[in-house]
């Protein structure tokens, strides 16, 4: 029997973090759950971000899948050690501090954080980088246009500009970047032309984290939203180029 891991996030930005990992482990079974009916989450109060996270992981629950990847930096900045105590049989593994270790040993002293507004508001990255090298100069950067941008995906040119506004002024500030939002490595090669430095996400960083069993068949993979299950299938084709089937669910109250 293989091995079952979950993976949840509020849209798109968790599909390549599965990507990622199906690549990685391709005889591991995976169950995605994208929150897209309240994404974006970058404008939630802490307390709808728990409200919502905590409905992903119970449905995990029910699935009899006990370990979770949450793969949304906005949730592991804001209510991951709540939700750890929410559900204390359950393993959950966020993606936020396995990022940040990508830069150990790295030859980086200025780097520019980019994320959701929620994310930068709670100083989680600024605060794990200090702890590796408190010497590191830290960069916020709110980016609250991207994920509806992304999200949308019927303007990359509105999306590559708004990405241009965002980082150009820290051209030559900074040597590395971390893309703070799972959403994000989808205008990584943007980012990349536009600031010439190496860039760090969160999808390298999910499979560093895990140390998988081989199963003994090909994985099986489950994709469930919130939202628009047609939409989504067609998002999933678009951006890791996977025909998989998208069923719609709907959280208990």
């Amino acid at each position: 029997m293989n091995k079952k891991i979950g993976i949840c996030d509020s849209g798109l930005g968790g599909i390549q973090v599965m990507k990622a990992l199906m690549d990685a482990n391709p005889k591991v079974d995976f169950m995605f759950i994208g929150d897209q009916l309240h994404a974006p989450y970058g404008t939630l109060s802490k307390a709808e971000l728990f409200k919502y996270g905590a409905k992903m992981i119970h449905e995990f629950q029910k699935r009899g899948i006990e370990e979770v990847v949450i793969a949304c930096n906005t949730l592991c900045a804001n209510v991951f050690d709540d939700l750890c105590q929410a559900f204390p049989k359950m393993q959950l593994k966020g993606v936020l501090q396995p990022t940040v270790d990508q830069l150990a040993g790295e030859d980086v002293h200025a780097v520019l954080v980019m994320a959701t507004a929620k994310t930068i508001a709670a100083h989680a990255f600024e605060k794990a980088i200090h702890q590796l090298d408190e010497t590191c100069q830290v960069y916020e950067l709110a980016c609250p246009a991207l994920v509806p941008l992304i999200e949308n995906g019927d303007d990359q040119a509105a999306l590559y500009a708004a990405a241009a506004d965002y980082v150009t002024p820290y051209k030559g500030k900074v040597d590395a970047v971390i893309l703070g939002c799972t959403h994000f490595p989808l205008i990584a090669d943007e980012v990349k032309r536009l600031l010439n430095v190496k860039l760090y996400d969160s999808n390298q960083a999910a499979v560093n984290m895990l140390t998988l069993p081989k199963g003994e068949a090909k994985g099986q993979v489950v994709v469930c939203t919130t939202k628009d299950a047609a939409l989504m299938k067609r998002q999933i084709k678009a951006i890791i180029n996977e025909d998989l089937a998208v069923q719609k669910i709907d959280f208990e109250d």
